[in-house]
């Protein structure tokens, strides 16, 4: 069967980064909200209900790689720990503006977070829990991705339960299979 497509008028439930569940009326001059950020819902008109997006130059764009987390090292360092690490904003050479900069030139969420990784000279001896837990705060400030998720009735119960859990009488989704 075909997939089904969003058309103009579709309120549709779309999740930024896996987390947050939000929704948003899609047309040509309707927004969706991300953080702080409003985005035109029209690049999704016509894409597939599971297609994901990310910002590129304050557009929602479409598109199809997943994220990697190909920074992280694989091998288990079990001499390592953070004890020795300092709080103090000294170990990132990247300052605000060379961010800014990226950004301007149109740099992707992927390609800043390389930076600020090559950038960092703690990112190595961070243990590899802290690694994943530095990589995911970054993609959330600056490699959001957005995706819009099929209108069933799981998607739903999910977007109801992390909003109003009262409005679905507490309904769990192991409750709907």
């Amino acid at each position: 069967s075909m997939a089904r497509l969003v058309q103009a008028k579709d309120t549709v439930i779309y999740s930024v980064n896996n987390e947050e569940f939000r929704t948003a009326v899609v047309d040509n001059n309707t927004k969706l909200k991300i953080g702080k950020n409003s985005f035109n819902t029209s690049p999704l008109l016509g894409t597939p209900y599971g297609s994901c997006f990310r910002v590129e130059n304050n557009n929602l764009v479409l598109f199809k790689e997943s994220i990697e987390m190909s920074s992280i090292e694989e091998t288990p360092q079990p001499s390592l720990n953070n004890k020795d690490l300092i709080a103090d904003n000294k170990a990132q050479k990247l300052t605000a503006t060379d961010i800014a900069e990226l950004k301007n030139r149109g740099a992707e969420g992927g390609e800043i977070i390389q930076a600020l990784i090559e950038n960092s000279s703690t990112f190595h001896t961070k243990t590899k829990f802290s690694q994943e837990k530095y990589l995911k705060k970054k993609a959330k400030k600056y490699n959001q991705i957005i995706k819009v998720l099929p209108p069933t009735v799981r998607t739903v119960c999910q977007f109801y339960f992390s909003k109003c859990p009262f409005k679905i009488k507490y309904l769990l989704l192991l409750n709907v299979e």
